[in-house]
């Protein structure tokens, strides 16, 4: 039973401390550089938008199994639609125009960290 109310306490406190902390304050999207390659030319840079910032994660030991409670968030892309982008590359000596498709992020968020990989289908 002294377990168990240790366990309910710790559970309160997190929420009580954390919960109301979950806000997207520190997660927000901004404009960076990226590297895009074309084959046999050198690569051309592009501002595109990304998400950048602090979600709030945490591990806490309790008194029962699994030991610990695990609150993992990550700043990352709610929306995203795929652009077509024209970009100028330097290619054998000279500049080329060519079309490539990019993922725009429209909105980000503090979300579960997962791993996800975007797939772009042209």
């Amino acid at each position: 039973m002294k377990a168990l109310f240790y366990f309910l306490t710790i559970t309160i406190l997190l929420w009580v401390e954390f919960g109301a902390a979950q806000q997207d304050a520190e997660c927000t999207r901004v404009r960076k550089y990226i590297s895009v390659d074309w084959p046999d030319c050198e690569p051309a840079y592009t501002k595109v938008p990304t998400c950048d910032g602090t979600c709030r994660s945490y591990d806490v030991v309790i008194p029962t199994p699994p030991y610990l409670q695990k609150d993992c968030n990550c700043c990352k892309s709610e929306q995203h639609s795929v652009k077509k982008r024209q970009l100028s590359f330097l290619c054998n000596g000279r500049m080329e125009n060519h079309t490539v498709f990019l993922p725009i992020i429209d909105k980000c968020r503090c979300a579960q960290c997962q791993v996800s990989i975007i797939h772009v289908d042209t």
